[in-house]
């Protein structure tokens, strides 16, 4: 023992007279005293226990109680005497700090602070604003680090020191952050400009400019003919709307004016088409270059825009001759404008063709539709480069777009169209109108629908068709199987991919075809396969569209959403302030959220101050009342934010419309024929394959097993079944609107809906196809009467039966309600397509033909065909061959009523629909009432022929199979029940999510038509006098639509209009059973059971990437109701510190990359190359096109990490009352912020954009590797993991061309670093595009942790999965299944995309990055709970560092579990001689497995318990408040619950 005197004496009063720099040096001992003595004294890690050594009484005699309480733990004399010691210095350095409270002196320290310092090299040119949020972000966070090090060991450490000295280093950081930026911006951005000057890619000329005109005083570039005078000949084109096949259907669009002008100055045929312009603008080609402008000024040209009379002026002789000989395009005449590359244009048409398009580009965008002050303010001039060069950039992209599309045509199906010649009418006698002037003329090119579609059949296949015939053009029946499809192996523990679905199905079969199907839609390269070593990608080589369906999907779920978002919020901020850009602070936007403050703030007082919320609804209903007859098609409101809000939501609705009409997504004219007739190729093909299973299945001895080609048989036959069900589905669609839109038969609508029903439940009934049907009924030769050819015939009987009824019904109704043209014509179809039985032949087709073509019903007909219809259950013989034949017509002549409607009984602009239940619910009888109203209003179909009957005195009317007498009650309650109807299937599909019908399978009515087809307006208060029906919220609707819409028009793409791959599917099906004929030869009835769990799983994947798996379930009800709001509870309860469970991400970075990829290259090339700073610049919002990154202000992190419910509140059905309700709807709104609240999403969006510009700086540096070939030390290893993302090696010489093209080792390169320049190529080589952003986004997804589909179980989405186990059972669905796996998708997602993919060899740097994470895990461990880490064993640190680190994914939660059940007897701890301090109660047992809501559950029980400790009861109720575990607030409620606790006792 030590001479130490143990009596404790307080420090003596400090001498009064302190120095600011002693003050200063008192400020740096306060923050790194602590730390430098624990590390001088030598035990970081802890002191060694002596254990002969005890606290004694005597020894901390007079001691303070705080000092007592910290020593009196000590395990040796050292340690004592080192706390004591600490304890006395630190008090100290306080007490100086006290006597003069230097402010200076503590900035002083501050500002020079080393910690302060290190961000420095960030900030240096980049201006004050980026400077100081970047400082401010790198100073807090150090700081923050610094302050978790220093609270550790200071004895007189307390929390709001932390928060002080972070949020001051914040401010101080920012502060000088940008001094610094701003100072430096000036000297960088001269010395880059220096640079190029240097290089020759720009010269500085002083000249000024004047509206679109050049005014020089250098003498005349090129002299003009005398005799042109001031008044030219003029050659005049004004544009017309006319048809442009680009875009796949009639709309209006610019007449595509063709110019050339060769070096005589006479005009040619160009291949550029010029885009639309505002309203009376025309072009005129000159002959001289002396014109007058608006101001009466005389001007020497080139080209020149008159805005005022509207007039594009083009001089074309000198601009093909003297301009192109002096390459006029690299010696830009106004300073800042760039230089375009010397070989940009290689002929004088095509600099011509850019002359004018820059001219075209200026009428289409003005200077403030781009960002850039108006023509008319007098700082206009200031950014007029800029301008310039966006304007070039626009001109540049719209020629190359149009020449890399070789699909210019004015035909619906996609043919090659000619071009025709035409000769436009002069404008007026001076015009000189050009013979060659070409156009696409779509009076000359359109066909009648029957041409069309029997040429549609003939035509060339898409591209998408081409790969699928060279894909499987092999039809061998014996093929090996393909072990590379698997995934790599990781030291046996790719097994543990089976515990997803995806992982499941991918890996059940060695099948290449089957892989890369599921890879091309659910696909987020969350693990490498085994043939990425040998090149191939997870999609193969046949994906024509680039990427997978989840992940392209993030271009409207998170990049368009985020754009629109951030629109909104910019000129919600700017309504407000004048301020109109909302900048960001930590990935938040700060102004926005103070702005929205003081609003709701003043909301209190005065209602009329608009809160976010009232601004989105207003900007919602502009949008609907402009389908107001009054005001049709007029966006028009007092504020303007709201007419720009309103304008941009339509736009992005445009291009949705755009891209879906590309991908024949919706359900348009064009849309539903160019399905049809894919899919009628498709079926012609199955029905092929049929005919050739029979023929070897009627043979003694076929050259393969007769198991096998029995297999194969039922495979063709189940989606033969699937193809007629969707082209008939089609054919009824379109005559279904037909009947609509003319108000046809209350019973053919009728007919109509009962068949449509049974359509959609067709595919269940046909299934049994492949498991009802016995082996032994094939024989020992092929039976045509056996049970499954049987089935088969009765199923196309079915068919037949359909459209037999529907004639019938056609006839019968024609007598008092004539038919239609299109109607008559569908009567033709309908009586050749029955004319294929037998039976119908022998009535004699003459029954058919009408008298004087006047097309009326006869009693002779209805009666031979109810003859039939008997006939038909007794058996009947039909010819295949020639109905199938007869579907292609039906087609040709539907759906033609559809296209005449008005322009004025649609909506002016489309609006999602989202239906407010409670309000619904709340009015029910109003609404009810509502509706009817309109119904009779506006009466169709079965209403309207009721309504006729009373008109003309009928006495009876049939109406659901009995009849009524024909009055007023009569027509009230066929109203009522098309309400009744109606009100339920809102409610069902609000639930459901089923925005406007995109969850059928056939035929969606997706923005076309609506089961109500009532116009928005009408739905609100300020027209019906009773409620809000439908949500106006703008941005709440555009999150729904662009997720819902977003996935689905990406499968759409991705498989040429057929979102489910039918005819994949059912290759691969093909391809498995081919490929495992052994299997199936011996053991085919288990065989057979495998392949239809496994279809029925690759079915499951599709509906989950599509957001079908909730289709009909009952998600609102009150059991569903109750168990997601005790979800959504307990997150608020235990989701708190997520943001610290979430330290070890930042090092997953260093696993994946290694540190010299993480920080070596970037940091070098900031620290002495000053062209970085400007190439990320550039780079800039292009980096983030992948759309991730945007966590906080979408809200994301909790739908992503904690099974947030996917349900928006206006499902809410009453179900537990209006109290109820606004309980569980207040749980959704505080969950809608609280992963913000407890900065989970600032901290995952802040990493993922950082693993962006690492992502984007890896692959062009691969790309110019390949296609430099000059390689490096990693080349191998980073080519086969792009691989395994699906970008390989072809791609990668693809991207560097694109990226050398448009100046990437120029302009997006410094020494060492490379930066994307995606916004520049991507509409050149759009798929391309799509596989980079895929790749992009998966790498941030994976290195960053984020859960996706594939890495999830059927109980993440609430499916118990029970025929699985047992065939007798069925499947259940429910939020219950949830619970017990709550919180637990980041570990499934962890198995993956940490543990997994790390043993396979796909991340570079597994020491340093694994140890990275330990200690991040041991550092999230100890700030979780300071108290208690102290107590802890060293074997339970090191548990808990292993476990928060990630890297054992949910193995170690699994072990919990087993301890926690077992009470300590199995698991890891009791091996190693301890115990986990969460056992020994059997309520804990049982909720164990239970997750969260069953923790809460046990928790609720002890706490009303007799003998439960009062400090236990304080502990239980804290835990129940929300927001308690939020890691920044613990100290309060802990001190709150502490006090409590000390009251009480």
């Amino acid at each position: 023992m030590s001479n130490f005197d143990l009596r404790y004496r307080p420090n003596p009063a400090p001498k009064r007279t302190r120095t600011f720099w002693q003050d200063v040096g008192d400020t740096y001992k306060f923050v790194y005293k602590p730390v430098v003595s624990r590390i001088a004294q030598g035990d970081i890690f802890g002191f060694e226990e002596d254990p002969e050594f005890e606290v004694t009484s005597e020894m901390i005699k007079g001691m303070p109680y705080e000092l007592q309480e910290d020593i009196v733990m000590s395990k040796s004399q050292k340690e004592f005497d080192y706390r004591s010691r600490l304890w006395d210095e630190m008090d100290s350095v306080r007490q100086n700090l006290a006597i003069n409270k230097s402010i200076g002196a503590g900035l002083f320290a501050g500002v020079f602070d080393p910690i302060n310092l290190i961000p420095i090299p960030t900030v240096w040119g980049v201006g004050f604003w980026r400077g100081a949020k970047r400082m401010a972000t790198a100073g807090a966070s150090l700081t923050a680090g610094q302050e978790l090090a220093r609270g550790y060991n200071d004895p007189h450490y307390q929390p709001i020191e932390s928060v002080l000295a972070i949020g001051g280093s914040a401010l101080l950081s920012g502060a000088l952050g940008g001094a610094i930026g701003g100072l430096s911006k000036r000297f960088g951005s001269n010395y880059t400009r220096t640079a190029y000057y240097d290089d020759g890619a720009d010269e500085i000329k002083q000249v000024t400019y004047e509206g679109d005109v050049i005014e020089s005083t250098a003498e005349r570039i090129y002299d003009s003919s005398p005799a042109q005078g001031t008044d030219p000949k003029l050659i005049t084109y004004e544009p017309k709307l006319t048809f442009d096949g680009r875009y796949g259907k009639k709309q209006p669009m610019p007449e595509p004016t063709i110019i050339k002008v060769d070096d005589e100055g006479n005009a040619n045929v160009s291949d550029v088409i010029i885009p639309k312009m505002p309203p009376g603008y025309k072009i005129q080609f000159v002959s001289t270059n002396k014109i007058k402008n608006e101001a009466g000024k005389m001007r020497i040209i080139s080209a020149y825009t008159d805005n005022v009379n509207k007039i594009i002026y083009i001089n074309p002789k000198y601009i093909m001759g003297e301009l192109y000989n002096k390459k006029g395009w690299t010696n830009p005449k106004l300073s800042g404008v760039k230089a375009l590359p010397e070989d940009t244009f290689s002929t004088p048409q095509e600099w011509l063709d850019f002359i004018i398009m820059h001219e075209v580009m200026h009428t289409r965008n003005a200077p403030e539709t781009l960002g850039f002050l108006k023509r008319t303010d007098p700082n206009y001039k200031k950014r007029l480069a800029d301008y310039e060069n966006t304007i070039n950039d626009l001109a540049l992209r719209e020629i190359r777009r149009q020449r890399n599309n070789t699909n210019y045509n004015g035909k619906i199906d996609g043919t090659l169209g000619k071009r025709v010649r035409v000769k436009p009418s002069p404008a007026n006698k001076k015009d000189n109108i050009d013979d060659n002037l070409i156009v696409l003329n779509p009076k000359l090119m359109s066909v009648d629908t029957p041409e069309l579609l029997k040429k549609g059949f003939n035509k060339e296949p898409s591209d998408y068709n081409k790969f699928l015939q060279s894909k499987y053009a092999d039809r061998s029946l014996r093929k090996d199987k393909e072990p590379d499809a698997l995934p790599e192996k990781a030291f046996g523990l790719e097994f543990f991919m089976k515990g997803s679905i995806y992982g499941r199905t991918v890996t059940r079969y060695q099948s290449l075809a089957m892989r890369q199907l599921l890879e091309r839609m659910m696909g987020d390269r969350n693990i490498m396969y085994r043939d990425a070593k040998k090149g191939v990608e997870p999609t193969g080589d046949g994906n024509v569209t680039g990427g997978s369906v989840s992940l392209n999907a993030g271009r409207w779920e998170l990049w368009t959403l985020n754009d629109f978002v951030k629109f909104a919020r910019d000129e919600y901020q700017g309504m407000f302030t004048g301020i109109k850009e909302t900048k960001e602070f930590a990935t938040m936007d700060i102004r926005y959220y103070s702005t929205s403050l003081k609003a709701f703030l003043a909301n209190r007082k005065d209602k009329k101050v608009m809160t976010p919320a009232m601004f989105n609804q207003e900007v919602g209903r502009v949008i609907m009342n402009a389908s107001r007859p009054e005001s049709y098609g007029v966006i028009k409101h007092p504020i303007p934010q709201v007419e720009n809000v309103a304008k941009k939501f339509n736009e992005i609705m445009q291009l949705v419309k755009k891209e879906g009409d590309n991908v024949h997504f919706f359900n348009t004219e064009a849309g539903l024929q160019y399905r049809y007739q894919t899919q009628y190729r498709h079926f012609g093909e199955v029905i092929d394959d049929l005919k050739r299973y029979e023929t070897l299945l009627a043979q003694p001895k076929p050259s393969i097993p007769k198991n096998v080609i029995v297999a194969l048989h039922k495979n063709a036959q189940y989606y033969a079944g699937q193809y007629l069900d969707n082209l008939r589905s089609m054919e009824k669609e379109m005559f279904f609107r037909d009947i609509l839109t003319q108000n046809a038969s209350g019973r053919l609508e009728e007919l109509l809906q009962s068949i449509k029903v049974q359509r959609e439940s067709a595919k269940d009934t046909f299934g049994k196809i492949l498991n009802t049907v016995q082996e032994k009924n094939y024989g020992a030769r092929f039976n045509t009467d056996i049970d499954e050819i049987k089935h088969f015939n009765n199923y196309l009987r079915n068919h037949y039966e359909e459209d037999l009824m529907i004639l019938k019904t056609i006839l019968e109704d024609s007598k008092t309600n004539p038919m239609s043209a299109e109607t008559k014509n569908y009567v033709k179809v309908l009586v050749e397509r029955l004319n294929s039985a037998d039976d119908f032949k022998r009535m004699g087709i003459d029954i058919f033909k009408f008298k004087d073509q006047e097309f009326i019903g006869t009693t002779r007909q209805v009666k031979a065909l109810n003859n039939l219809l008997k006939k038909m259950r007794e058996g009947m013989s039909i010819n295949q061959k020639a109905y199938y034949s007869s579907l292609k017509n039906g087609m040709a002549t539907v759906g033609k009523r559809a296209r005449q409607r008005k322009a004025m009984d649609e909506e002016a602009f489309y609006i999602h629909r989202d239906y407010m239940v409670p309000a619904i619910m709340d009015h029910r009888e109003a609404f009810t009432k509502f509706l009817m109203a309109h119904f009779k209003k506006n009466p169709k179909a079965q209403l309207k022929t009721a309504m006729r009957y009373m008109k003309v005195g009928a006495t009876r009317f049939k109406y659901k199979k009995v009849y009524y007498e024909v009055n007023e009650d009569l027509i009230n309650q066929i109203a009522r029940d098309k309400a009744t109807q109606a009100i339920n299937g809102m409610i069902r599909d609000t639930e459901n999510l089923n925005i406007d019908n995109i969850h059928s399978r056939g035929t969606n009515a997706f923005v076309k038509l609506r089961k109500v087809d009532i116009p928005n307006y009408m739905f609100l208060k300020d027209y019906n006098g009773i409620a809000d029906f439908i949500d106006t919220d703008v941005v709440a609707i555009a999150r729904v639509y662009l997720r819902q819409m977003g996935v689905n028009l990406e499968a759409a793409r991705m498989f040429d209009g057929d979102r489910f791959a039918t005819y994949e599917m059912y290759r691969t099906m093909e391809d498995i059973i081919i490929r495992y004929g052994d299997e199936f030869a011996n053991n085919p009835k288990y065989e057979i059971d495998k392949l239809n769990r496994h279809r029925e799983n690759v079915e499951d994947i599709f509906n989950i990437t599509l957001g079908r798996i909730n289709q009909n379930t009952d998600m609102g009800s009150k059991s569903n109701q109750l168990m997601q709001g005790l979800m959504n509870f307990a997150q608020t309860l235990m989701m708190g510190s997520a943001t610290i469970a979430g330290m070890a991400d930042p090092m997953k970075i260093v696993l994946a990359k290694g540190f010299k990829d993480t920080f070596g290259r970037e940091l070098a090339d900031w620290q002495t190359n000053l062209l970085a700073h400007e190439a990320k610049l550039r780079a800039g919002k292009a980096t983030l096109m992948s759309g991730e990154g945007f966590d906080t202000r979408l809200n994301v992190a909790g739908q992503r990490v904690a099974d947030q419910a996917d349900q928006s509140s206006n499902s809410y059905n009453r179900a537990f009352g209006k109290i109820g309700d606004k309980i569980l709807n207040a749980l959704g709104k505080i969950n809608t912020g609280f992963y913000s609240f407890n900065l989970l999403n600032q901290w995952t969006a802040s990493w993922k954009r950082q693993v962006a510009w690492i992502a984007n700086d890896n692959i062009y540096r691969l790309a110019e590797a390949v296609g430099t070939g000059k390689l490096y030390d990693d080349y191998d290893v980073d080519l086969k993991i792009y691989t395994s993302y699906g970008f390989g090696k072809e791609k990668l010489k693809r991207l560097y061309t694109l990226w050398k093209k448009y100046d990437g080792p120029k302009l997006y390169k410094a020494k060492n670093t490379y930066y994307t320049n995606i916004d520049k190529w991507m509409d050149e080589d759009p798929n391309l595009a799509r596989d980079l952003l895929a790749t992009i986004r998966a790498e941030q997804n994976n290195t960053i942790v984020t859960p996706g589909n594939s890495d999830k179980t059927y109980m993440h989405y609430g499916i118990g999965k029970f025929s699985h186990w047992d065939e007798g059972m069925k499947d259940r669905h429910h939020n219950l299944f949830k619970i017990p796996l709550q919180f637990m998708s980041w570990a499934f997602a962890a198995v993956n995309r940490i543990m997994i993919s790390t043993l396979q060899g796909r991340h570079k740097g597994v020491l340093s990055g694994a140890t990275a994470m330990l200690a991040a895990g041991m550092l999230s461990d100890y700030i979780r709970n300071p108290g208690w880490w102290a107590y802890k064993s060293e074997e339970e640190r090191i548990l808990k560092a292993i476990e928060y680190s990630g890297l054992t994914a949910y193995f170690l939660d699994i072990n919990n579990i087993l301890e926690v059940m077992s009470n300590n007897n199995f698991g890891i701890r009791p091996l190693m001689g301890t115990e986990n301090p969460f056992t020994g109660t059997p309520e804990d047992i049982i909720s164990e497995p239970f997750g969260p809501v069953g923790g809460m559950g046990a928790d609720l029980y002890k706490l009303f318990q007799k003998d439960t400790a009062t400090d236990r009861k304080a502990s239980i109720i804290r835990r129940m408040i929300p927001f308690n575990n939020v890691f920044y607030l613990k100290w309060l409620f802990n001190s709150a619950q502490k006090s409590v606790v000390d009251t009480l006792e």
